[in-house]
């Protein structure tokens, strides 16, 4: 199996080859991974394949502490909103 993960912000990827699953399990897959050194911390999207390069599962984590930001929407006036009543 491998593994890749891709960073949502900066779009750069890393490849785990040779994975073992670790679990018998149906529902989850536990791997032994050691990430390369300099790796940004940020969210990121994995994507997990067997030898046949068959998509066995995909989503999203997390590496480090990074905590994404929050912007919040405040109008200049109250004119800048719309309500519709429908």
């Amino acid at each position: 199996m491998y593994l890749k993960l891709t960073n949502n912000l900066t779009k750069v990827e890393y490849t785990f080859t040779g994975l073992t699953d670790n679990l018998e399990s149906r529902m989850f897959y536990s791997f032994t991974i050691t990430l390369p050194e300099g790796i940004s911390d940020g969210e990121y999207k994995y994507e997990l394949f067997d030898e046949e390069n068959t998509l066995q599962a995909s989503g999203l984590l997390q590496v480090g502490d990074y905590v994404p930001e929050k912007t919040e929407y405040k109008p200049e006036n109250k004119q800048d909103y719309i309500t519709y009543n429908g």
